[in-house]
Order: C-alpha cells, then structure tokens, then sequence
C-alpha cells in the first residue's frame, strides 16, 4: 500500500484480506548503510517531486535519480538490496503513470515480473527473513498486481500484504513507511475481515510520531489530515495539511488533497471511488 499518492484497492484487495498466506521467520537480513542511504534520498525525492511542473517531468526525476546510482547499486548492493530499490524506483513511476490508461498493460507485465523476481527470491532464501524494507515494498508491489488481476492475485497470495507490513513492523515496530501502510489496510478493510478505523488511525499517528525524516513526516501528516478530515474536523485537516507542505512549499500532491477536501472529500473517498 504504497505512499499516499498510491493506487486505490480494488475488489481483489477485498478478497484477499480474507484469506491468509504464511510467512516463515528466521534471522532477518541487514541491508548496507550505502542501501539504506539510497532509500533515505528517495524518500525525499519523492516528497519533492510534487513540486514538478508535469508527470513527465516527475518521471525524469527519478530516472534521474536512479541513473545517477545505477553503478554503485550494480557494484555495491546485494541481490535483495537491488530489488528493494527497484521495488521503490517501479513503485513511484507507477505513481505518475498510472492514470494514462495506455500504459496500464505494460504497467500490469513490470509488476508481474517484478513480483516473480520478488517470489523467486523468498523462495531460495527460506532459512533467512528478508529486510524489512523487501518485507514492505514487496507487500506495495503485490498489492499494485492485485489491482490488475484481483481474482487471480487474491486467490493465490491471500493476506500476503498485510502479512508482509507486519512482518516489517516485527523488525522495527517504530517504521514509519510501514505503520503507514498498514494502517492503509485496517482502513480499507472491511470490520467483518479485520479492518478497523480506530486501528487505522492509531497507527496513522504512530507513523507521524516515529518519523525520523522530513518525507516520513510528510507522508505521515497528510495522511492524518484525512484522518480528521473523514472525523468531521475540518480545521485540524488544514492544520496538519499546512504542516506537510512547509516540508515541500507549493506542491502539487498537498494541493490535490486541499482540493479534494474543499470538494467535500477525502483521499480516502478518492480512492475508494476509484476502486469502484
């Protein structure tokens, strides 16, 4: 469930959360301060990419970005770290292109290939718990391939997201992009399956409090001005939303919100429309 300018959950996200896929635990890997130091800088090339001019422009950014690296990533990243990488560099242009319905086959054929690159290497690493950072971003990318064959997606990797955010959160009960995405799931879920606002929203606030970074808090305080957007408190929505664009002065993607909320609704609603 990946950041807040994300897909929208569909049906196949609805079926899933009712089935259940395990995960074995063993010692985690630890990925290199050099990785870790790559995600940290995306984090906030993402946070400022709201202030681009266009999508097209967005998407040089982070071709930008990842070209820049690409040779200390080839020589210096483990086999997981470079898939963690790629999980986040595929996860964002997805962000700005998924609205272009012409891409949306192409899109559909990198997240499944993506996903089997994923699954390939849980499956020769079973005596090791992958990273946290696979553990979620993995979660991000299957929940993006449910939204293209929800049925199919569903039936065979169950609550496999959810799994996977907690699998994170077991790591690091404090990981901001974490509690963020799974309090997405205790959002969206029905209460019958799990789902539950009074979690979501406590984990909402969690992730805004254990942010260590100026895009964890961002991404945190946008979400919690849905938060108390959706429970009727509409000055403390602008408060929180004026706090996240101090981070990224005039961007776009707090605009978008701003107006979806003049407009009578939430991201939340946005999303839910979407998937419907």
């Amino acid at each position: 469930m990946f950041v807040p300018m994300k897909r929208a959950f569909g049906f196949g996200f609805m079926i899933a959360i009712s089935l259940f896929c395990a995960v074995e635990a063993f010692s985690s890997t630890v990925i290199s301060p050099f990785a870790q130091g790559v995600i940290d800088s995306f984090m906030t090339v993402r946070m400022n990419l709201s202030l681009s001019s266009s999508n097209e422009e967005a998407l040089l950014k982070i071709d930008a970005f990842e070209n820049e690296r690409r040779s200390d990533i080839d020589s210096k990243c483990t086999e997981e770290e470079k898939i963690i990488l790629s999980n986040f560099f595929l996860l964002e242009r997805y962000n700005y292109l998924r609205d272009d319905a012409s891409n949306t086959e192409s899109l559909k054929k990198q997240f499944s290939a993506q996903n089997d690159v994923i699954q390939s290497w849980f499956s020769s690493h079973k005596n090791e718990t992958p990273n946290r950072w696979l553990y979620v971003t993995a979660g991000d990318v299957v929940s993006v391939c449910m939204s293209f064959d929800p049925v199919r997606m569903a039936l065979k990797y169950g609550v496999t997201v959810k799994k996977y955010y907690e699998e994170a959160l077991a790591q690091d009960n404090n990981m901001s992009y974490a509690l963020t995405n799974l309090a997405q799931w205790y959002w969206y879920a029905p209460g019958i399956t799990g789902g539950s606002k009074k979690t979501a929203r406590e984990l909402f606030k969690k992730a805004l409090d254990s942010a260590h970074t100026d895009a964890e808090r961002y991404f945190a305080l946008v979400f919690m001005s849905q938060v108390a957007f959706d429970e009727k408190n509409k000055t403390l929505a602008a408060d929180y939303l004026s706090q996240a664009d101090s981070y990224a002065p005039g961007g776009s993607y707090v605009a978008s919100v701003k107006s979806m909320n003049e407009a009578g609704y939430s991201l939340f609603t946005s999303h839910s429309r979407k998937a419907n």
